[in-house]
């Protein structure tokens, strides 16, 4: 089922609320527009900024997720 608009950002921002990022290893392209995702701005605010595709930022920001989740999953939570 396709997330609705908005739901797959707020989900990444939820699942990083807490955590150290320099826990994660991000390249820095991933590390810098996580931190402009959890600084409030959006993926296509994001992508307007980097003049880039809305896609590469998602694509990226979706690389973040999967390393999230398994940081978590590490974790125990």
């Amino acid at each position: 089922m396709a997330m609705k608009r908005g739901e797959f950002q707020n989900d990444l921002r939820r699942n990083l609320m807490g955590l150290d990022l320099s826990s994660i290893k991000l390249t820095d392209l991933e590390r810098r527009r996580t931190e402009m995702l959890m600084e409030g701005m959006d993926i296509k605010s994001i992508a307007k900024e980097e003049g880039v595709s809305g896609s590469s930022v998602r694509g990226t920001l979706c690389f973040v997720d999967v390393k999230v989740y398994l940081h978590l999953n590490t974790l125990g939570r």
